[in-house]
């Protein structure tokens, strides 16, 4: 288990033409450009350590930066960023375990998101996730989980948590299982709506066998939310050249697994 307790990821972000600050409801017909890049020794620049107590009440103990560097559980080489959990103290019964939560220092009203995830957390009572939030009161801001399982799950379960009045579109083209429609927090012990994905690499210990992948989520106004996950070895050559392009995510059939839409 020692090798297992780690995310090794980079983050790509890139925006249409109007920038980061769209207007609401404007549609986007120009290419993506790249924005930012979130990679290797410059990784964390980005990134704001978070050390309040764990919101969703975990045994836990999230470290500040210069506590986590001191503790190894963050590390950098040229292209890899590397976040740990303590996986070397034994604890009394009840203690909380050290580990690394970090947010983005720039937020984002729009734009293409690509998470480079190398290896993840593998292990019980572990909940590893790559996620965004909207500015403002939870859950009025929204919350969408582009990466999330607990435990030892084997599939990558991808969800919305928002204020009431939100649904998940199931009549839109997605794989996997939707799990719950409803994706009001208030409701279902703040389940949200989601959706599972199909059996296959998409997290946990067989996603470390193949090599990762690659999560990838489009978030715009005018055309709600859509998440695909591109297997190590199939990521298709527009984001390989830096110039995604997810209009042609249709003729991926057999390369993305997961694209879903928020209804109302």
């Amino acid at each position: 288990m020692v090798a297992l307790l780690y995310f090794l990821f980079a983050v790509f972000i890139f925006c249409g033409a109007l920038g980061t600050r769209a207007t609401p409801l404007v549609r986007r017909d120009l290419p993506y450009q790249l924005e930012d890049t979130y990679q290797g020794y410059s990784f964390f620049d980005g990134f704001n350590f978070f050390s309040n107590s764990d919101p969703t009440n975990g045994q836990v103990n999230y470290l500040g930066q210069g506590a986590a560097w001191d503790a190894h559980l963050v590390s950098v080489t040229p292209d890899v960023a590397t976040i740990r959990v303590d996986n070397q103290t034994w604890l009394d019964l009840g203690a909380k375990r050290n580990s690394v939560r970090v947010e983005s220092r720039r937020t984002y009203s729009s734009g293409l998101f690509i998470f480079d995830v190398q290896h993840m957390p593998v292990g019980q009572s572990l909940w590893p996730a790559l996620w965004t939030i909207g500015q403002g009161d939870w859950p009025t801001g929204g919350e969408v989980d582009v990466v999330e399982g607990v435990n030892l799950q084997t599939t990558n379960h991808m969800a919305f948590h928002t204020s009431p009045g939100c649904y998940l579109d199931t009549s839109a083209y997605f794989s996997g299982t939707a799990d719950n429609t409803n994706c009001d927090a208030n409701e279902n012990s703040n389940q949200g709506c989601g959706i599972t994905s199909p059996p296959g690499n998409s997290y946990g210990a067989s996603l470390n066998a193949a090599g990762g992948s690659l999560f990838v989520m489009e978030f715009e106004p005018y055309s709600g939310i859509k998440i695909w996950r591109f297997p190590r070895t199939q990521i298709p050559s527009d984001i390989i050249s830096g110039n995604p392009d997810p209009s042609r995510c249709a003729a991926h059939h057999n390369q993305h697994y997961h694209l879903r839409r928020l209804g109302r």
